[in-house]
């Protein structure tokens, strides 16, 4: 083996063992809390903080009159903090709730980008029942189901949630392990853009109306620009 070459293979190897670069990363651990890119929320709201797993948590119910946080989806620099057409979206959420008691009662919205009816849009909800994840996506004048995963939630137990989406099609995770049925290729939006255009909005524990609230608890949320192999979602 010639030395000229060793220097390649070092590189090649520091490569393929270096973490994924996300694209942003929300604590979630005060009210007012920022993006490790110091993004502060457009309209600070209400919120409960709570105790966390690794840290602190937001939490997201009526009864402690919380409101979903709303960021931009890009920073001062114009580098996006989440991706429209393809990424990761990794959390901790905690529900108040549990599904053998009957689920949320109301839709639970624990992530959304965009507004609804437009093709920037998608969201990571819960339906009323509590007995599965949904992601679901706008295009062609409608709102469909990517992706669904049955999942039984436990009052008060921490759940590690993993979104994968893109071009392939879309699958939950939980440490590291898939859930739900194996992904179909989605729908192409009307529009294909890589990132939400700098007008969007993410919205962190509910929905763009204020309605449908994650009741629950939310930490440490990271998106990622690609679809992460199982290996790097536990």
């Amino acid at each position: 083996l010639s030395l000229a070459l060793l220097p390649l293979l070092f590189s090649g190897l520091v490569h393929a063992a270096s973490p994924p670069q996300r694209l942003s990363r929300w604590t979630l651990d005060t009210p007012a809390s920022t993006t490790d890119t110091d993004v502060k929320p457009r309209r600070p709201k209400p919120a409960s903080t709570v105790d966390g797993l690794a840290a602190g948590a937001i939490r997201f119910t009526a009864e402690t009159g919380s409101s979903p946080l709303a960021f931009p989806t890009q920073d001062a620099d114009g580098r996006p903090l989440i991706s429209l057409a393809q990424g990761t979206v990794r959390f901790l959420y905690r529900p108040a709730w549990s599904t053998a008691q009957g689920g949320p009662g109301q839709e639970a919205a624990l992530l959304q980008l965009g507004r609804k009816g437009q093709d920037d849009y998608w969201a990571v909800r819960i339906p009323p029942n509590g007995r599965e994840l949904q992601f679901v996506q706008f295009a062609g004048n409608e709102e469909y189901l990517a992706a669904r995963a049955p999942l039984t939630f436990s009052s008060n137990q921490w759940v590690p949630i993993a979104l994968t989406y893109g071009p392939a099609g879309c699958r939950f995770f939980t440490n590291g392990i898939p859930i739900g049925p194996p992904p179909a290729p989605p729908r192409p939006p009307r529009v294909a853009k890589p990132f939400p255009p700098a007008r969007a909005t993410v919205w962190i524990g509910g929905d763009d109306r204020g309605q449908s609230l994650a009741r629950g608890d939310l930490e440490a949320l990271e998106p990622f620009p690609q679809p992460l192999p199982p290996g790097l979602l536990r």
